[in-house]
């Protein structure tokens, strides 16, 4: 162990929650989500990240997408983008 104290479940749904807000079409797989949008000096586990898109997901925050190659993807929910009106 580093001696870091983990972040609890919270802190990684309100760091999830903050990231849609700040890039709301982001899309990603958890463990993509773990290496790219949350900071290393958290000590994050995939385990957290998968406990925290569950919550989000439980809720409605979130939305979980089986992409083309068989990975679950997630995004922020309603975050589909809208067609323009011709």
């Amino acid at each position: 162990m580093t001696g870091r104290a983990r972040c609890s479940t919270e802190q990684v749904v309100r760091s999830l929650s903050r990231y849609w807000r700040e890039n709301p079409f982001a899309c990603d797989t958890a463990e993509g989500i773990r290496l790219w949008w949350l900071a290393p000096a958290d000590d994050i586990s995939i385990e957290q990240v998968h406990v925290a898109l569950a919550w989000l997901c439980e809720r409605g925050v979130a939305e979980r997408l089986l992409a083309a190659d068989g990975r679950p993807r997630f995004r922020r929910a309603g975050a589909r983008r809208r067609r323009r009106a011709s």
